[in-house]
C-alpha cells in the first residue's frame, strides 16, 4: 500500500515537452575479439548500450560468448541472447563472471535456436527473466554464484519454446514469481525444467507460493541433484526439495536442496544455528528418518559430549527414548546459553542410525524489534510504528490518519519497505525522516510502536533499554543573497558526473523554452574539478538527465550533460577559462541545449550544442559541487538573468544526492496504558550527525523514577525535537536497528590490593 493522503485524489497531466530520448538498438559483433562487454569496439554502434536501449546478441563467429566480468557495470533496456540459425556453433552464450548487468525491462535467453547464460559473480537485475521464446527455440541458464533479481515473473520456459532448463548450482535467484508449464498461461511454454543444488531461489512475492512449488516438483518439473524430490543419489543420500514461508525469508517463500541420509533424522526445528528469544525456546521437532520406530533424544550444552554420548549416559545429556518427533522442556533454558541436541532414529529391530548434532542458542536479551519481519503484505513498517503520514483509506482497515508530527518511517522503493543497505545486523533496519519544520504539521517528529511482547520490562532481569542508530554528517550547504543582486553558495558534494550528482543546487520551475546567464565571480579551489555555474535539470533526484555548464579552479569552462536518466556522463570542457567569466545555457522547447562562456558577458563563445529531452516542468538555476565529499566549497555568483524566460521570482534551494543532517535533539519515551509516559534525551545534542553504528544503553531507571510503571510497558516512541516545547527546526535522516532489553554488565572486578 503507498502510503498518500486520501482525503484528496487529484489527477496530474504531465506532458512531454516533444518525447522521449530515442533509444538505440545494439548487435554484438565482437570486433575486438576480446569477447568483454565493456569494450565499445565490440558493439555495431562502436559505443556501449544504455538505460534504455535494445541489445541483441547472435551468432557471428564461434565462439560467440560475450563476458561480463567484474569491471563491468552493463545497463540497457532488454537483451534478447539467442543463437542465429545461419551460425556455426549451435549456441551463444551471455558469461557474467562479476560486476553488475541491469535490464530495464528483460532478459531473454534463447529466441531463435539455443541461448545460454551463466552467472558465476556478480549482481543481475531485470523485470522478467525469459527462458526461450517459440520453438525451437530453448534457453539454458546456470546460476553458479552470485544474485539474480527479477521484479515479475521468471518463466521456464516462455511462449512456445520446449525444453528450457535452469541450473541453480550456486547463489540466489529472488524473483516475483515462477511460472514453469502453465496451460493456462499464454505465455508459458512446455516441457521447462529447473535443477536446485547448491543454490536458493526465494519468491519475493508476499503470498505463500508453497503450493504452487509443491505441484512444481511432484510434476518433476523442479529437480534437486539431477533427481525428482524424494529420490536417492548414486552414494545413498536422499534428495530432498524443502519450501517454507516467512521464515527464513519473513514474507517470502524459499526453495532449496538437501541431500541427507534417508533414515536420518533431519529437518529440525529449530535451525541449526538459530538464536531465539527465551519465550520461543520450549520445544524441539524434526523430521523422522524413513524406518524410524522410535527417537532416541541428547541434549546439552556442549558439542563433544553431545556428540559423544549414548544410552548409558547418566549425566542428563541423555533424554530418554520419545514416541514422537518432538520434545517440550520440562524447564526453562538459561539466558545466553548454546546448546546442542542429536536424534537418533531407532528401528523396530533396534538398528539405530546415529544423527547429526545441531545447535542454538538462546539470546541473551529480549528483542522488541530488529526489523527483519517487515514486508509490502500485511506487515508494512508503517503498520507497526505510526508515523506522521497517513495511510489506507478512512473507515476500512488498516487506516491510520497520521500523528501530525513531522515523521515517516520507512521507504517505498524496496522489497519491504525498510532499508536494505544501511543496516547493523540481518538484512534490515528502519529508515526514518525527520522535518520539524514541515508546514502543517508539529515542529518536533515521533514514531511509536505499540507492545504486545515484551510488555514487562522486568522480566529476566532486563535493567537497560538498547538501540543502535546512525545517521549522516552536518548539513553544510548555504545559498545566500547578499548585497542585492550577488548570490554566495556553499556546497560539498563528490560531483556532477557519472550516473549521479552530489552538489548544491537554487533552482526555479521552468514550463517551456527558457535562458540562464550568470557571472560565476570565484570558485574556492577544494579540488580542480569544483563546479560552479549555471545548470537545467530534468528533476531533482539524483540521477537526472540534465545540462550544465561551469567555470572550475583548474579544468577551464567545463559542458556536462546525462542524456538518460541514471545513465553515464558526457561532457566538453575549454581549458584556461577561470573565474570570473560568464556562462550561459539555452534550451529550446524541443530539447536542443546550447552552451556558451564569455568574459565580459556580451561576446559569447557557443562551448558545445546537445540534445537532452526533459519533461515539464524542468527546473532552471545555479549549482555548485566541492567535487570532495569532506569539503565545503563557496562561489560567488552575480549578474544573474533568465532572458526571454517565463519564471517565478522566487528562488528554492537544496542538496541533490547529498545525504545530510540538521542536528535534533534525539529522544525516547515510554508509557502505560493509562497514559503515563516519560523521555528520556540522547545527551549528545548531536547524535544526529554520528555517521556510525551507535548504541544507546538506556538505564530503565530513567523511565521508572518518572512514574512508568515497567511491569506494563504499552508503548515506545523514538523522537527528535522538543515534543515539550515544539519549535521550528531541522529536518534529516536517521537509521535503526536491534531494539533490545539487556540485563545489565557486570561491574568489572576492582584490582586486588597488594
Amino acid at each position: 500500500m503507498c502510503r498518500k493522503l486520501i482525503y484528496l485524489i487529484s489527477f496530474v497531466l504531465v506532458l512531454s515537452l516533444v518525447g522521449n530520448t530515442l533509444a538505440d538498438d545494439f548487435s554484438w559483433d565482437n570486433s575486438s575479439g576480446d569477447s568483454l562487454w565493456r569494450n565499445p569496439e565490440n558493439w555495431d554502434l562502436n559505443k556501449l548500450p544504455d538505460a534504455g536501449d535494445a541489445v541483441y546478441i547472435n551468432w557471428k563467429s564461434d565462439p560467440t560468448e560475450v563476458i561480463i566480468d567484474a569491471d563491468t557495470e552493463a545497463r540497457f533496456e532488454s537483451v534478447i541472447v539467442s543463437n542465429d540459425p545461419v551460425g556455426g556453433q549451435d549456441y551463444v552464450h551471455l558469461h557474467v563472471t562479476g560486476g553488475t548487468l541491469s535490464a530495464g525491462n528483460l532478459i531473454r535467453i534463447g529466441r531463435k535456436q539455443l541461448g545460454m547464460f551463466t552467472l558465476d559473480d556478480g549482481t543481475v537485475t531485470c523485470s522478467a527473466f525469459q527462458l526461450g521464446r517459440k520453438d525451437p527455440s530453448k534457453g539454458l541458464v546456470y546460476i553458479n554464484g552470485g544474485t539474480i533479481t527479477v521484479s515479475t515473473n521468471t518463466r521456464i520456459p516462455r511462449g512456445g519454446s520446449q525444453g528450457s532448463k535452469l541450473h541453480l548450482n550456486g547463489g540466489v535467484l529472488y524473483t516475483g514469481g515462477l511460472v514453469m508449464n502453465d496451460p493456462d498461461d499464454p505465455l508459458s511454454g512446455t516441457n521447462g525444467s529447473m535443477d536446485i543444488a547448491g543454490g536458493v531461489l526465494v519468491l519475493t512475492s508476499e503470498e505463500d507460493k508453497t503450493e504452487k512449488i509443491k505441484e512444481y516438483v511432484r510434476n518433476g518439473w523442479i529437480t534437486t541433484y539431477g533427481l525428482k524430490s524424494g529420490e536417492l543419489t548414486a552414494d545413498g543420500l536422499l534428495a530432498l526439495v524443502q519450501i517454507d514461508y516467512n521464515l527464513t525469508n519473513p514474507g517470502m517463500t524459499t526453495v532449496w536442496a538437501i541431500a541427507v541420509n534417508p533414515v536420518q533424522a533431519r529437518s529440525p526445528r529449530p535451525k541449526d544455528g538459530a538464536i531465539l528469544d527465551i519465550a520461543e525456546a520450549t520445544s524441539l521437532s524434526w523430521t523422522a528418518g524413513q524406518t524410524a520406530a522410535r527417537h532416541d533424544l541428547y541434549f546439552g550444552n556442549n558439542f563433544e559430549d553431545v556428540n559423544a554420548a549414548d544410552i548409558s549416559d547418566e549425566t542428563g545429556i541423555y533424554q530418554g527414548s520419545q514416541d514422537v518427533s518432538g520434545y517440550i522442556f520440562p524447564e526453562a533454558l538459561e539466558w545466553g546459553a548454546t546448546y546442542y541436541w542429536r536424534v537418533d532414529e531407532i528401528e523396530t529391530d533396534d538398528t539405530t542410525h546415529i544423527g547429526p548434532v545441531w545447535s542454538f542458542t538462546v539470546a541473551d536479551y529480549l528483542l522488541l524489534d530488529d526489523f527483519e519481519d517487515y514486508d509490502t503484505a500485511n506487515n508494512q513498517i508503517w503498520y507497526v510504528w505510526k508515523d506522521g503520514l497517513v495511510y489506507g483509506t478512512p473507515e476500512t482497515p488498516p487506516f491510520y490518519a497520521g500523528n501530525g508530527t513531522g515523521s515517516a518511517v520507512g521507504d517505498e522503493t524496496t522489497d519491504s519497505y525498510t532499508e536494505e543497505t544501511i543496516v547493523l545486523n540481518g538484512k534490515k533496519s528502519m529508515p526514518y525522516f525527520y522535518d520539524n519544520d514541515k508546514q502543517g504539521y508539529l515542529n518536533y517528529s515521533e514514531a511509536q510502536m505499540t507492545l504486545s511482547y515484551p510488555r514487562d520490562w522486568t522480566a529476566e532481569g532486563v535493567k537497560v533499554l538498547s538501540l543502535w542508530f546512525i545517521g549522516y554528517p552536518a548539513y553544510v550547504s548555504s545559498f545566500i543573497e547578499a548585497p542585492a543582486g550577488t548570490y554566495t553558495m556553499t556546497a560539498s558534494g563528490a560531483d556532477i558526473w557519472d550516473p549521479s550528482d552530489q552538489f548544491h543546487f537554487a533552482y526555479k520551475e521552468l514550463s517551456g523554452a527558457g535562458a540562464i546567464i550568470a557571472k560565476i565571480e570565484s570558485v574556492e579551489n577544494t579540488d580542480d574539478w569544483s563546479k560552479a555555474g549555471v545548470m537545467i535539470r530534468d528533476t531533482l533526484e539524483a540521477d537526472s538527465r540534465h545540462a550544465m555548464v561551469a567555470i572550475t579552479p583548474g579544468n577551464g569552462v567545463w559542458f556536462g550533460r546525462r542524456e538518460t536518466a541514471g545513465g553515464s556522463s558526457i561532457s566538453t570542457k575549454q581549458p584556461d577559462i577561470t573565474a570570473p567569466q560568464w556562462v550561459k545555457l539555452e534550451r529550446t522547447i524541443g530539447g536542443l541545449v546550447r552552451a556558451y562562456y564569455s568574459a565580459n558577458g556580451t561576446a559569447w563563445t557557443q562551448l558545445d550544442i546537445t540534445s537532452v529531452m526533459m519533461d515539464i516542468p524542468v527546473y532552471i538555476g545555479l549549482a555548485l559541487t566541492s567535487h570532495n565529499a569532506d569539503a565545503t566549497c563557496e562561489a560567488a555568483f552575480s549578474n544573474v538573468s533568465f532572458p526571454n524566460t517565463n519564471i517565478d521570482p522566487q528562488w528554492t534551494n537544496k542538496d541533490v544526492g547529498i545525504n545530510s543532517n540538521v542536528p535534533e535533539p534525539m529522544y525516547v519515551a515510554l508509557a502505560n496504558g493509562d497514559g503515563t509516559s516519560a523521555i528520556v534525551v540522547h545527551s549528545d545534542p548531536n547524535a544526529t550527525l554520528i555517521e556510525e553504528w551507535t548504541q544507546w544503553n538506556i538505564d530503565l531507571e530513567n523511565f521508572s523514577d518518572a512514574g512508568v510503571n515497567l511491569t506494563d510497558v504499552n508503548s515506545i516512541s523514538i523522537g527528535f525535537g522538543d515534543k515539550a516545547d515544539p519549535q521550528p527546526g531541522g529536518s534529516g535522516k536517521m537509521y535503526f536497528d536491534d531494539i533490545r532489553l539487556n540485563r545489565p554488565r557486570p561491574e568489572p572486578e576492582a584490582p586486588e590490593t597488594p
